[in-house]
């Protein structure tokens, strides 16, 4: 229990001394089609600025992941006003985007305070003072492109007794958002309060997309800036996070990379 009081404090202080510098999201107008399919090779893209963000290994709430198996992504936003668009690229040697018994998929996720900044923790949020949070995965990009996978598309041999109404897909008869076979966007939209409190939101206030290429994953984000749980303000400054989960390597749930800060940034006001 010290030990881990011990980490607790040492993360915390941590992420007071290294704050990153503060970053301009810019106005811009983008096409509304965008919007519906962010897609990383947009060509405003080419003319906003990235910065280099720092990841760590997730290590404040079991289970945890060792060692960091993303150093670092690359983060570039802008906005139109309705939307902020978010790109995200970090190196990846393997596309993993089936999810089988001893294999997990790429994934990535962004991260807002529903509050204030200041008062809200960047690790996933505190009671009261919640996060809403977009995640990316790769295993739901290849549903969206190539129609969901079954178990027997994975494993073609799979033979089922029970046929009753509750006896295969249990999952979705019971609308699980997360086991949703009909996504028309490889991205999920999530509240969250703390470790562990994740509630997942039938919504369509956020879209993304992502693509693989040359050892390099780019995933596109477009969050609508007002909605029912978020308030994203032009003028006004709040914070980002990030969450990279590497497949091939083993991460999935909180065994993953993540900022340990909040990353500063100012929503510039729209012409």
């Amino acid at each position: 229990m010290k030990k881990l009081f011990l980490l607790i404090v040492c993360n915390l202080i941590s992420v007071s001394l290294f704050a990153q510098a503060q970053y301009t999201v810019k106005f811009i107008k983008v096409d509304t089609k965008y919007s519906e399919k962010p897609e990383p090779s947009a060509g405003f893209w080419k003319d906003v600025t990235p910065i280099k963000i720092n990841l760590s290994a997730q290590q404040m709430t079991q289970p945890t992941l060792k060692e960091s198996t993303v150093a670092n992504l690359t983060f570039r936003s802008v906005h139109n006003n309705d939307t902020i668009f978010v790109l995200l690229e970090w190196g990846d040697s393997t596309r993993d985007s089936s999810l089988e018994t001893e294999k997990m998929t790429d994934a990535c996720a962004i991260q807002f305070p529903i509050k204030e900044m200041t008062k809200t923790s960047p690790f996933m949020g505190s009671k009261n003072s919640p996060v809403a949070i977009g995640q990316w995965k790769a295993v739901w990009q290849t549903d969206v492109e190539k129609g969901f996978q079954r178990i027997k598309d994975i494993y073609p041999n799979t033979w089922v007794e029970n046929t009753d109404k509750f006896g295969q897909n249990t999952a979705l008869l019971s609308k699980n958002q997360a086991s949703r076979d009909d996504r028309t966007t490889p991205s999920q939209l999530a509240i969250a309060e703390g470790f562990g409190s994740l509630a997942l939101q039938p919504t369509t206030d956020l879209k993304s997309w992502g693509v693989w290429e040359k050892n390099t994953w780019k995933v596109g984000f477009a969050m609508k800036m007002k909605s029912e749980k978020l308030k994203l303000e032009s003028g006004k400054v709040t914070g980002i996070s990030f969450a990279i989960w590497e497949g091939g390597k083993g991460n999935v749930g909180s065994r993953k990379n993540i900022l340990m800060s909040w990353q500063p940034i100012l929503i510039e006001a729209g012409k």
